[in-house]
């Protein structure tokens, strides 16, 4: 099944909102979602909480500065309420594109019928790791292939039609750090290629199959980490390895 969105209408597509943030201690995904977007002259407007510009960056002190040195225009809110009545306020849902990226708010039916072209990236299998914590949950279950995922959004959490879809192959990483570095190698060509298709009405729309599939809440390190001494070696191993920076 192709886009059911005309060509013509997406050609009066003049911005994009990314919704959410970095991974902690990371530069990606936006440093990865920007470059892709760099030719494509879309207006990008940030939409973010003040707890995720406070998150470490990889490569300048914390979010925040990230996003100043790259002088994106980004607004703040701490509730999703303020944030949806700024985006139905100041966007044309007809020239708009959004995109949530490791965003900590559930997407309400106000945005999700007044945006057709509404999508969440997910860098995790939506089969098997749908929610928060993906690689962290990934580790303790020794996973050796993640995937990079665009999705539709739809009243359920990471639940709507997947767009495009990547395998990673992750076999032998023992850290987190290290899968994400992985990732991060894939993840500016992988949004190249859906911007292209979406803008050239390509896109191939694959009905989600998650029957079997699990929603896995965050992890808290303060609660959570604490060990069972009685669990194999090999388990214990993975499991501290999922609580290990970022």
């Amino acid at each position: 099944h192709k886009s059911l969105i005309l060509k013509s209408s997406k050609e009066k597509i003049n911005k994009i909102i990314l919704i959410g943030g970095n991974i902690n201690s990371q530069d990606s995904p936006f440093k990865n979602i920007l470059a892709a977007l760099d030719k494509l002259k879309l207006k990008i407007n940030i939409i973010t909480t003040q707890k995720r510009l406070n998150f470490k960056s990889k490569s300048q002190k914390t979010f925040e500065h990230y996003l100043k040195k790259t002088k994106i225009e980004y607004s703040i809110f701490e509730k999703y309420n303020q944030a949806e009545r700024f985006i139905i306020k100041n966007s044309d849902s007809r020239k708009t594109i959004i995109f949530s990226l490791n965003c900590n708010w559930k997407i309400k039916d106000k945005i999700i019928k007044h945006f057709p072209y509404l999508f969440n990236y997910h860098n995790a299998s939506l089969k098997k790791y749908r929610g928060a914590a993906c690689q962290s949950w990934g580790l303790i279950m020794r996973e050796k292939i993640c995937e990079l995922n665009i999705h539709k959004i739809n009243k359920q959490l990471d639940d709507g039609d997947i767009l495009l879809s990547k395998k990673v192959n992750i076999n032998n990483l023992k850290t987190l750090d290290q899968i994400y570095n992985k990732i991060s190698l894939y993840e500016k060509n992988f949004f190249k290629k859906f911007f292209y298709l979406f803008f050239s009405n390509n896109l191939t729309i694959k009905k989600s199959d998650y029957e079997n599939s699990y929603y896995y809440p965050k992890l808290n390190q303060k609660k959570d980490s604490f060990i069972n001494w009685n669990w194999s070696i090999k388990d214990i191993e993975s499991f501290t390895r999922a609580f290990d920076d970022p």
